[in-house]
C-alpha cells in the first residue's frame, strides 16, 4: 500500500502544481496567446494527472480502510469509520441519495471521527488533530453560509483566521509525529525550503494570494516567514520519512498538502482524507505497539524502543540457557550419602 500511495502522492503533487497553481497562473499574463498551443497541451498533462489521481485515491481509500480494520484497536476502528463515513457520503451525493450541498457539511463528521481515533496516540496525534479543526473550520465557513442563511463578515473572518492558524500550527509541530530528532543535514534541508518559501511570498503579487486560497483554503493572512517555516517543517519531515523509509507518512503529508484544509470539491477532500489518514495510520500502528504477526514481522514492525527492549530480553534469554545447571539439593544429598556409604 505504502508503495501506491507514494504513487499517488506524486500524481497529485503533478496536477496541483500544473492545473491548479500554473495554468491558474499563466490566465493572469497578458500576451500569451501567441503560445496558446502549448499552454493547451500543459494543461492536458495537469487534467490527466487529475484522472489518475481520482482513480488512485479511490483504490488507496478503500485499502486504508482494510487495513485499519486489520489492526483493530479501537483508534484504527475509529479511524476507519471516519474515512468509510465520507466515503459513503460522496458515494449517495453521487447519486442523489443525499443533497449535494450537504454532502460537504455532513462530510465533516467523518474528520471529526478520524481526528478522535487520533488522539488515542496521545501528543503525537497533536498535528493530525489540528489539521482537522483547521478543515473543520475552513468546511464551516463555507456550509455554514448556505444553512443558515448566510454568516456575518465576522463570523466568516474568524473561522476562516482559526483555520488558517490551526494549519499552519500542525504543520509547525509534524516533527513530533516522528517520535525522534531531525538530523541536521534534513534540518538544513528544511531551513533552505523555508528560506526559498518566505522569499518568494514576500515578492508575490496578489495574486498568489488567490491562488493559496483557491489550491489550499488558506487566506493568507498570516506573515510569509511563518508560511515558510511550515513549509519547512513539513519538507524536513517528509524527507526524514522517505530516509527512514516509510514512505507511507510521507506520501499522507504530500496528500494532505495537496488537499488543502478548505473542502471546496470532492477530490480535493479525498486527497486530504486521504492523507491524514496515511499519516494517522502510522500513529495507530505506533500507539498499538508490536503486531499480532510473526516475530520476524514484528521485529521490522516495532519502533525503535521496543526492538531494543525485544532485543535485550531474547539476548538474557540466550545467556541464562548458556548456563550450566546446577545440581539440586536433593541430589547433592544423594551423592553425600553413597559417598559416605562408601567410605
Amino acid at each position: 500500500m505504502d508503495r501506491l500511495a507514494w504513487w499517488t502522492a506524486w500524481a497529485a503533487l503533478t496536477e496541483l502544481v500544473v492545473l491548479r497553481i500554473v495554468t491558474r497562473t499563466l490566465i493572469h499574463i497578458p500576451g500569451l496567446a501567441a503560445i496558446e498551443g502549448p499552454i493547451r497541451a500543459v494543461s492536458e498533462v495537469g487534467r490527466l494527472a487529475y484522472y489518475v489521481t481520482a482513480v488512485l485515491l479511490l483504490c488507496l481509500l478503500i485499502l486504508l480502510v482494510g487495513e485499519m480494520r486489520r489492526l483493530g484497536s479501537m483508534s484504527s476502528m475509529l479511524i476507519g469509520a471516519g474515512i468509510a463515513t465520507i466515503m459513503l457520503l460522496s458515494v449517495a451525493g453521487r447519486l442523489g441519495l443525499v443533497d449535494a450541498a450537504d454532502v460537504g457539511g455532513l462530510g465533516l463528521a467523518g474528520l471529526v471521527i478520524i481526528g478522535a481515533g487520533s488522539a488515542y496516540a496521545g501528543w503525537r496525534a497533536l498535528p493530525v488533530l489540528l489539521l482537522v479543526v483547521a478543515t473543520y473550520a475552513s468546511g464551516s465557513a463555507t456550509t455554514l453560509q448556505g444553512w443558515g442563511g448566510g454568516l456575518s463578515q465576522g463570523s466568516f473572518v474568524g473561522l476562516m483566521s482559526v483555520s488558517e492558524i490551526s494549519a499552519v500550527g500542525g504543520c509547525l509541530l509534524l516533527p513530533i509525529v516522528l517520535g525522534k530528532p531531525i538530523s541536521r543535514k534534513v534540518l538544513i534541508l528544511g531551513l533552505g525550503a523555508a528560506a526559498l518559501v518566505t522569499t518568494m511570498l514576500s515578492v508575490a503579487s496578489p495574486t498568489s494570494t488567490i491562488i493559496i486560497l483557491w489550491s489550499f483554503g488558506l487566506p493568507a493572512t498570516l506573515p510569509a516567514g511563518i508560511y515558510g517555516l511550515a513549509v519547512g517543517s513539513l519538507v524536513a519531515v517528509a524527507a526524514t520519512a522517505v530516509r527512514d523509509g516509510q514512505r507511507g507518512l510521507a506520501a499522507g503529508l504530500l496528500l494532505s498538502v495537496a488537499g488543502g484544509v478548505g473542502p471546496s470539491s470532492t477530490y480535493q477532500t479525498a486527497l486530504l482524507t486521504t492523507g491524514l489518514g496515511l499519516v494517522a495510520l502510522n500513529i495507530a500502528s505506533s500507539y498499538r505497539g508490536l503486531p499480532e504477526t510473526s516475530p520476524q514481522s514484528s521485529k521490522q514492525a516495532a519502533p525503535s524502543g521496543w526492538r531494543s527492549a525485544s532485543t535485550t530480553s531474547a539476548t538474557s534469554t540466550r545467556s541464562w540457557q548458556s548456563v550450566p545447571r546446577t545440581r539440586s539439593g536433593r541430589e547433592m544429598l544423594r551423592n553425600d550419602h553413597n559417598y559416605s556409604r562408601t567410605t
